[in-house]
């Protein structure tokens, strides 16, 4: 018995051992590829300078029918216009394969009533994201803000905080240097209240550190000028999280849900998502 005890813990050490390198040998294979994969990936700015310089290239604006709605993205965002009831704005998004990852910056322009897409491209237009937000004033002007972008094979990532308006009336984009501003972020919510725009949360991350944002910004799009709202410590406030609904009613911006992920952060408490609702009062 002892000749077959020691036999039995010999097979089953040999097979722990063996377990042990494969498990050594698959993490050197994931850590050569994700290696190789960066090096032979342009650097994430140098592809977005590259997208800048061909953007300037073109020398102006031009709307054209498409035959058929945008390709399959997530993230994007769809908007409708104030000035024609009739229609949607669309514009970003990302779309991946199982292999790579695409980003985009086309605007659309969605008739309900005819059921046409057109197409606009402009010399002087935003960045390639998702997760971004836009909201339309009654007079016409698109703001945009925030969003992100990952190189195609995801071994870099970025966060925008550029900050952009767009004339419905003339398509043309103008980039807004505005400071104070809010920091670069994304799955943030912003929506138009009167005329302020009103922006709460979303995120960060740089592979290393990755942060939630609970802070509050009101834009004027009279005077252009953005204002965080402090609001008193004792005072009940949301928490940090991304991904909830914002939306406007006559008192004041309502908001639902929205997730909260810490694992890329220090303390680890896991995954939360929220079911409350909450209510930004613009009297404040």
């Amino acid at each position: 018995m002892a000749k077959k005890d020691k036999k039995k813990k010999t097979k089953e050490h040999k097979a722990k051992v063996a377990e042990k390198n494969d498990r050594k040998q698959s993490k050197k294979q994931k850590k050569d590829k994700a290696k190789n994969m960066e090096e032979q990936e342009e650097d994430i700015e140098t592809i977005l300078a590259n997208f800048k310089k061909e953007q300037e290239e073109k020398v102006k604006i031009i709307e054209e029918v498409w035959s058929g709605p945008p390709s399959r993205r997530a993230n994007a965002t769809l908007t409708a216009n104030p000035l024609n009831v009739n229609e949607l704005i669309f514009f970003g998004g990302e779309f991946y394969d199982g292999a790579r990852c695409a980003f985009y910056n086309d605007l659309y322009r969605y008739n309900i009533e005819k059921d046409e897409w057109r197409r606009i491209t402009s010399p002087n237009s935003p960045g390639p994201r998702s997760s971004h937000q836009i909201a339309i004033t009654p007079a016409g002007t698109l703001f945009l803000f925030g969003g992100e972008f990952a190189s195609p094979n995801e071994t870099q990532f970025f966060h925008y905080k550029d900050f952009w308006s767009m004339d419905m009336k003339t398509n043309a984009w103008e980039k807004l240097e505005v400071k104070p501003k809010p920091t670069a972020r994304s799955g943030h919510r912003m929506t138009l209240w009167k005329n302020f725009l009103v922006m709460f949360g979303g995120f960060y991350d740089n592979y290393v550190d990755t942060r939630y944002y609970d802070d509050l910004w009101v834009f004027d799009t009279t005077e252009y000028k953005w204002t965080k709202v402090e609001l008193p410590e004792q005072m009940l406030r949301p928490s940090a999280r991304s991904g909830f609904s914002f939306i406007p009613c006559q008192e004041g911006v309502i908001m639902y849900g929205g997730y909260y992920d810490s694992m890329g952060e220090k303390e680890k408490v896991g995954f939360r998502a929220h079911c409350e609702v909450w209510m930004f009062d613009g009297a404040v």
